[in-house]
C-alpha cells in the first residue's frame, strides 16, 4: 500500500459562518475525517507546535509567517494513493495553525485504521521528522495500530523531488531509489492532485463549513471518478515504458557485473550485496551507496550554504539589523546561473549542426535562463546598489541592455567581478564578497571530487570496454558512454579553475592554495584509480550498489504494473457480482424488496443488471487489451527465448475523440 502525504495551505475557511446554520450531511462518509472525533483528539493539544523540518521547503511555515486571523481553518491535509493518484476514504482533514503532528496522525489513523496491509509505503516531505515518535503518538490515538502493523511494516520515504532539499543524512535512508518493493514510485503525486482542488479555492474559502465540506467532498470525488477512468490506459503506458526500461538495465547491468567480475573478483561483489541486505534491514549500518571519505559530490557546497544560512538566523535573532536580502541565496544563485551558462555553452559546443527536437530544447533553456537572470538582477539592486560606481560604462551598458537573445552570454557582475577589494566593499552590502569567497571554496571542493569520481568511472568503463566489448554496436555504445563522462568530466574541470580563479581575486595568494591547486590538464589526465585505489574501489562500489538498485527498481515497476492492471480485472468481476447481488430479493436486499411497489423494483434491477453489464464489459475490454502485455512483460522478466514484438495503439480517454492523442508503441 502506498500513501502520499501533505499539507495544502490554499484551501483555506474564514470564519463566516458556523455548523448550526451550516450543517455537514453526511459527516465522515466520504473525504474528510469525522469532524466530532476529529475535533477531541485536536483539543488535547492546543499547545503542540509545527513540525520541525531539516529541509529547504518553507511551505510548512507559512501558516505561522502569514495572517491567519478571521480564519477557521488555514489548511488541508490529505492523504492519496502514492502511485494513482486516488484519495483516500477519510484521508482528508481540516488544519487549525499550520502542519502540526496532531493533525496529520489523526489523518493517518483514520484512513488506515479500519483495514489491513502487509505493508505501508509512506511518503512525505518531511517524513525524516513525522517518523520520529510515530509509534508513541499512534499508541495515543490506537493502540491496535502497533499491534496490526508492528514496527517493521510501514516505511517512511521522502519524495524523490523533496528529497534534494534535506540534509544529507536523509539522502539515502529516505530515498524511493534505494528502497526495496517501490519500483519506480515518486510519491509527489500529492502534489498534483492539490494542482486540481486548488481550482475552488477561491470558492470554498468564503463558504460555511458544512457547505465547504460537502463541496471538497464533490471536488475530490470527481477527482477520483476522472483518476479511476483512465487509469488502465495511464498503468498500460508506463507499463510498455518500464519494460523497456528494464531490458535496457538488464543488459547494462549484466554487462558491468561481468567487467567488474574480472577487475575486482566475485568475493568482493557478494561482499557488496551483502552490505546491500545489511542496510535495508538496518540503516545504522554503513551506507553502501555513499563514499566513505569524501562523501557525494556537492557536500561542501551545501554545508558551507547551512553555515551561512544559519549564521544569518543567528544575526537576525540577536538583533542586529539584516540586509534587504539574503545574502548567502544571492551568490548561490548567481553560481547556479554560472553553471547554467556554461551548460548551454557546452550543449551548443557539443551540437552543432541540431535536430529541432535539440534546438527546441534550447531555445527552453534560454528562456529560462533568461527568468532566471531577471529576478537574480532584481536581488542585485538591493545587494549590490552602488555597482555602477566600480564598473565601466561599457559594463553598465551590457547590464541594461544584454543581449537577451543568447543569455548564456551576459555578464553576471558577482561582487569577484567588480575589480579591487576597495570596490567590492563600496558596491556591495554587509559580508557580500566574503560570503562568495566561501562558497567558491566549497564549489572548487566539491568541482574537484567530481572529476576524481569521473576519471574512476572513465578508468572502469575503459578496462570494461576493452575487455568485454565486441562488434560494432557493442562498441559504439560503450564509446558514447565514455564520451559522455569525458563531458562531465571537462565540465567539472572548468569549475573548479573558474572557482580557484575567483578565489585568487578575492584573497589573493595565501595558504589556502596548499589544497586548492591550479589543476592543469597533465595532473587530471594521468592520475586514474586502479584496482590498488582505495577511493577506487570505493567508488567503483558505489557505482555498482547504485546500478543493481537501479535495475531492482526497474523490475519491481513492471512487477507493479503487471499486478495493478490485473487487480483492475478482478475488481471487475467483483464490483459486477456486488451489483448483481443488490438486485431486490438478493442477498441483503430481501427487507427493502418487500417494501417498494412492483414498478420501482423493476427499475432498481434494471439498474443494478445495467452496473452488472457495464462491469463486465470492462473487464472483458481489459482483458483483452491488457493480458497479452502482461504476459509479454513476464517473458522479458524472466529472459524467454520466445520473445516477439507487440503493437499497441492506446488512446488518452480524458480528452475528446478529436484530440484523442493516439501512440503506436512496439516492445
Amino acid at each position: 500500500m502506498f500513501l502520499a502525504i501533505d499539507a495544502n495551505f490554499r484551501l483555506r475557511n474564514r470564519m463566516t459562518s458556523n455548523h448550526y446554520k451550516s450543517p455537514t450531511l453526511g459527516d465522515g462518509w466520504a473525504y474528510l475525517v469525522p469532524r466530532a472525533a476529529y475535533e477531541e483528539h485536536i483539543l488535547r493539544y492546543v499547545n503542540q507546535e509545527e513540525m520541525s523540518s531539516c529541509s529547504g521547503f518553507a511551505a510548512m511555515f507559512l501558516a505561522n509567517l502569514k495572517n491567519v486571523k478571521g480564519l477557521r481553518v488555514s489548511g488541508v491535509g490529505g492523504i492519496c494513493c502514492g502511485r494513482h493518484r486516488v484519495w483516500r476514504a477519510n484521508g482528508l482533514g481540516d488544519l487549525q495553525r499550520g502542519e502540526r503532528y496532531c493533525n496529520m496522525d489523526f489523518i493517518f489513523w483514520s484512513t488506515v485504521h479500519g483495514e489491513e496491509y502487509l505493508c505501508i509505503v509512506v511518503s512525505y516531505d518531511i517524513a525524516c521528522q513525522w517518523s520520529w515518535n510515530f509509534w508513541s503518538r499512534m499508541d495515543d490515538i490506537d493502540p491496535s495500530i502497533r499491534v496490526k502493523y508492528g514496527e517493521g511494516q510501514i516505511m517512511f520515504l521522502v519524495p524523490k523531488f523533496h528529497l534534494r532539499a534535506h540534509q544529507a543524512s536523509c539522502q539515502a535512508d529516505y530515498s524511493f531509489n534505494y528502497a526495496p518493493g517501490v519500483g519506480h514510485t515518486h510519491g509527489e503525486v500529492v502534489e498534483e492532485g492539490w494542482a486540481q482542488s486548488n481550482k475552488a479555492a477561491g470558492q470554498t474559502k468564503e463558504m460555511g463549513p458544512g457547505t465547504r465540506a460537502m463541496t471538497l467532498d464533490d471536488i475530490f470525488g470527481f477527482a477520483n471518478w476522472r483518476t479511476i477512468e483512465n487509469l488502465d490506459n495511464v498503468l498500460g503506458k508506463r507499463l510498455l515504458n518500464a519494460i523497456k526500461l528494464f531490458d535496457e538495465h538488464y543488459v547494462d547491468f549484466n554487462n558491468f557485473h561481468a567487467g567488474l567480475i574480472v577487475n575486482v573478483g566475485e568475493t568482493v561483489l557478494a561482499e557488496w550485496d551483502d552490505m546491500v541486505k545489511a542496510w535495508d534491514n538496518d540503516h545504522t549500518e554503513l551506507c553502501p551507496y555513499t563514499m566513505e571519505e569524501d562523501g557525494d559530490e556537492g557536500t561542501h557546497f551545501k554545508d558551507m550554504e547551512l553555515k551561512l544560512a544559519r549564521q544569518e538566523h543567528s544575526r537576525l535573532a540577536s538583533g542586529l539589523p539584516g540586509h534587504p536580502s539574503s545574502l548567502c541565496v544571492f551568490v548561490v544563485e548567481g553560481i547556479m546561473l554560472g553553471e547554467v551558462q556554461r551548460g548551454i555553452e557546452l550543449f551548443i559546443t557539443v551540437n552543432k549542426y541540431m535536430i529541432p527536437t535539440q534546438d527546441l530544447e534550447l531555445q527552453r533553456r534560454r528562456t529560462n535562463l533568461l527568468k532566471c537572470i531577471t529576478h537574480f538582477r532584481n536581488l542585485q539592486c538591493l545587494l549590490m546598489p552602488r555597482l555602477a560606481d566600480v564598473i565601466s560604462e561599457e559594463d553598465m551598458e551590457r547590464i541594461e541592455n544584454s543581449d537577451n537573445e543568447k543569455p548564456e552570454q551576459i555578464k553576471l557582475f558577482l561582487p569577484s567581478e567588480c575589480g579591487t577589494r576597495s570596490a567590492r566593499i563600496r558596491a556591495c552590502v554587509g559580508e557580500l564578497p566574503d560570503v562568495e569567497s566561501q562558497l567558491r571554496e566549497a564549489e572548487a571542493l566539491d568541482a574537484l571530487q567530481g572529476v576524481r569520481d569521473g576519471l574512476r568511472a572513465r578508468t572502469g568503463s575503459s578496462r570494461f570496454k576493452m575487455q568485454n566489448v565486441m562488434g560494432q554496436v557493442g562498441n559504439t555504445r560503450a564509446s558514447g558512454i565514455l564520451r559522455q563522462i569525458d563531458l562531465r568530466i571537462h565540465a567539472r574541470k572548468i569549475r573548479y579553475r573558474l572557482a580557484r580563479d575567483v578565489l585568487l581575486r578575492l584573497r589573493g595568494h595565501g595558504d589556502w592554495e596548499q589544497s586548492i591547486r591550479e589543476l592543469k590538464d597533465a595532473d587530471w589526465e594521468l592520475k586514474e584509480g586502479t584496482t590498488d585505489d582505495p577511493d577506487y574501489i570505493d567508488a567503483v562500489r558505489v557505482e555498482y550498489c547504485k546500478s543493481k538498485a537501479c535495475l531492482d527498481r526497474s523490475k519491481e515497476e513492471v512487477q507493479l504494473l503487471c499486478e495493478e492492471l490485473r487487480r483492475m480485472m478482478e475488481y471487475s468481476l467483483w464490483k459486477a457480482e456486488w451489483w448483481l447481488s443488490r438486485r431486490l430479493g438478493g442477498e441483503g436486499m430481501l427487507s427493502i424488496g418487500e417494501s417498494v411497489t412492483a414498478e420501482l423494483a423493476d427499475g432498481l434491477n434494471s439498474y443494478a443488471l445495467q452496473q452488472v453489464s457495464i462491469m463486465k464489459n470492462r473487464h472483458d475490454h481489459l482483458d483483452k487489451t491488457w493480458t497479452p502485455l502482461i504476459e509479454h512483460a513476464k517473458k522479458v522478466l524472466n529472459r524467454a527465448p520466445d520473445i516477439s514484438t507487440l503493437s499497441f495503439e492506446l488512446k488518452d480517454k480524458e480528452r475528446s475523440d478529436a484530440d484523442a492523442q493516439r501512440a503506436e508503441t512496439e516492445v
